[in-house]
Order: structure tokens, then sequence, then C-alpha cells
């Protein structure tokens, strides 16, 4: 992967969201969290949960990514198998992590309930993983090494989710900046525009990704909303960037309705 370019995928984890009963709004978390921390998110993977299934996802997902944020399958029913598919997928001994045991023994105890294998079994991850404490369930997060690809699994559960990946964000600096920035402009259609769009995309040599959005019909009262963003190292240069393209394209798209282009 390019030192420059930072590639991430994510993957959700779950037979409920294959079927449409549940809405995948993980996804959408995930996603613009790693686009603001300077990830290029280019692809996104859903799988049911079943060892081949999860463990072919994540082969997949770790050929093309510097990193990997997964979500669901982490709890203690019989279909959370995602911790234990990737070790497998990776050739990677699962082993009892005694702080991670302790703690959720003293969850179950303070509730009168038995530590069975069930509840067990989220205290065992892949040699040489790190963990994260989850702060509002009880499933860690995990973080994995497979080359130069960092994994990051956790659960599913929208608010223990959000959490942990705001503590993985925090405790590996995931570093990179992304700028975007919108303007709307009426009484034009997407398709008049199109070609200065296509211009200046070319004139800024990658540097720039321009994105134009149908607010409303191209025949009845057109509208779009044209999003400039930007990826760099320095937050200034980007924001700098994405300022001077959405002026010209202001300025072009005035020139267009007085007839000058």
């Amino acid at each position: 992967m390019s030192s420059v370019e930072r590639i991430a995928s994510i993957i959700s984890v779950g037979n409920e969201l294959l079927k449409g009963k549940t809405v995948n709004t993980n996804f959408a978390h995930i996603g613009r969290m790693l686009t603001f921390a300077g990830y290029r998110v280019k692809y996104g993977y859903v799988c049911e949960d079943t060892p081949e299934g999860i463990a072919e996802t994540f082969k997949e997902a770790v050929k093309h990514s510097d990193l990997v944020v997964s979500s669901g399958g982490l709890g203690p029913t019989f279909d959370d198998i995602t911790v234990e598919s990737v070790a497998k997928a990776f050739s990677m001994k699962l082993v009892k992590n005694d702080h991670i045991m302790a703690i959720l023994r003293n969850h179950y105890t303070s509730l009168n309930l038995p530590l069975t294998k069930e509840r067990e079994k989220m205290a065992y991850l892949p040699i040489g993983s790190h963990f994260i404490e989850n702060p509002v369930g009880i499933a860690p997060g995990v973080i994995i090494d497979v080359g130069a690809c960092k994994v990051i699994v956790l659960p599913g559960v929208p608010s223990e989710m959000e959490a942990l990946l705001g503590l993985a964000r925090d405790q590996y600096a995931f570093g990179g900046v992304y700028c975007e920035k919108s303007i709307v402009i009426e009484n034009m259609m997407e398709s008049t525009i199109a070609p200065e769009i296509t211009r200046i995309m070319k004139e800024r040599d990658g540097k720039v990704y321009i994105k134009t959005h149908p607010l409303n019909s191209e025949n009845i009262l057109p509208k779009i909303e044209v999003e400039v963003s930007s990826y760099g190292s320095e937050r200034t240069d980007c924001a700098e960037i994405v300022k001077s393209v959405l002026a010209e394209i202001s300025d072009s798209a005035l020139k267009l309705k007085s007839g000058k282009k």
C-alpha cells in the first residue's frame, strides 16, 4: 500500500443484515469515522454468521487494506463466532486472557449468574492480539496485526461499537486528514456542469474528489449539491484546496448560467 493513500475496509457480520431485518447503521458510523481519520474507505463487506463466510471475508479484506474494521459476532451466543473464525483464518491460536476473564467473572457474579462456557469464550483472544476494554458492555474489542494490516474487531451493538471504535482511534492514533465541504447550485442540471467538474478534477490531478448530488429532477426546478473532498497530512492545506475548488465551481456555474461558457 502507498504510504500516502491509506486504504480501509469495513466488514459487517450478521445474517440479520443480509436478510434486511437490521439496518446497518454501524457501517455508516465506521465509514465516517475512518474517512475523517484520513483513510480512504474502498471496500465494504457483509457476511453471514458462519466460520467459512467470516474467514473468507477477512482474508479478502486484508489483501487490499491497511486497516480493516468489523462489527458483529463478539457476544456469548452460538452464532457469535467472529473472533474464533478470524483466528482460524490467520492460523492464530486462541488463548485465555486472564484480565478479561476476571472482568467476566465479576460481572456475572454480581448478577448472580454462572460463568458458563458460552460466556467464558469472550475471554479467549488470538495469540499476539490486543484488547480494548468495553466501557458500556462486556465483550472486548480485539486488535490483530495481520502482516502490515491492522484488524479491529468490534461488537455489533451500536453503543458498544461506537465506544470501542472511539477508544481504538485514540489509542492507535489513526492520523491523517480529510476535509469536505458542499455548495448547492440552484437552477442547474447535473449534466450541465458535468464537463466543468471533469475538467477541474483533471487539472487538480487527484488532489480533490468532486461529487454531484441531484436534489431535484433535472426536468423540474433542477438543483444540485456539489461536494468537494480532499485527503492529506495537513488540515490547513486540505481545507484550502477544498475552498479554492468550490470557488472555481461557483464561478463556472455563474458563467454557465450567463452563457459565457
